[in-house]
């Protein structure tokens, strides 16, 4: 199934919905419907990154080794913004998870930032490549928390959704209301997918379409951050070897 939302200026003007949320109970998707947003939450993460560094708690040129303690000697090397832009050179956590793969697992944040620390090396100078890693936003997400002194859920709440009026979710143990599960097929019949492999940072916020169509036009206002903040999104964004760049969490085109 599907949800769809337009919106003019910030105001949704016209919604649609089709197919099922939940294949056991056959309840159908409606403009209600949550989803797992997985990567979309990144951006979320990122800005949250920036709203503490325009505050003056922290810079993004701070090395890793300063905002997260217990991290091996790499983390020296590493900066906060090498982390956003994924150009840091830590393994993603995803792959270390064993044959069954991300499909079948559960990892709590501190198991994930286990198997980030147990890695002996980086895969490439920080600041010289682009790849993707699930790591370094789940590190961003670690960040947050120790500056903020929140966790990453509340923190997101209060500075970024209620400020806009969005109902997203960012508490992977909240009762999601009006939830749509995800699924797979991997031969013929179709099979719930366990997708708790993540902590909150690289994944783990649920939206209605609506919300962020709504969330989307905060690029054109700046209503979270102002400005200054939303330049900021775009600055210093590596190539991907992709005919896009990546920003703050969001990857765009280059031409």
């Amino acid at each position: 199934g599907c949800s769809a939302a337009v919106a003019e200026r910030g105001v949704v003007v016209w919604q649609g919905s089709r197919g099922l949320a939940d294949l056991e109970s056959h309840a159908a998707i409606t403009s209600e419907t949550s989803f797992d947003i997985a990567s979309i939450s990144k951006q979320f993460t990122a800005i949250g990154v920036l709203l503490l560094e325009q505050a003056g708690q922290l810079s993004t040129s701070d090395r890793l080794s300063k905002r997260v303690p217990r991290m091996p000697g790499w983390a020296d090397r590493v900066t906060l913004a090498q982390l956003m832009h994924h150009s840091s050179g830590i393994p993603d956590y995803f792959g270390a998870l064993g044959p069954k793969g991300w499909q079948d697992a559960t990892l709590n944040k501190q198991d994930a930032l286990a198997k980030i620390s147990a890695a002996k090396n980086l895969r490439f100078q920080p600041g010289t490549k682009w790849e993707y890693s699930n790591s370094n936003y789940l590190l961003l997400g670690v960040v947050i928390e120790h500056v903020s002194g929140q966790p990453l859920g509340t923190f997101l709440r209060e500075k970024i959704f209620a400020p806009v009026q969005l109902r997203m979710v960012a508490d992977l143990g909240q009762e999601i209301p009006s939830q749509a599960r995800s699924y797979r097929r991997p031969e013929s019949a179709s099979e719930n997918v366990n997708w708790h492999f993540y902590a909150l940072g690289p994944a783990g916020i649920w939206s209605t379409s609506a919300d962020l169509v709504r969330w989307a036009d905060n690029y054109r206002t700046g209503s979270v951050g102002g400005p200054a903040l939303l330049s900021k999104v775009l600055d210093e964004a590596p190539e991907t070897g992709l005919e896009s760049r990546y920003g703050a969490g969001i990857r765009y085109g280059a031409g």
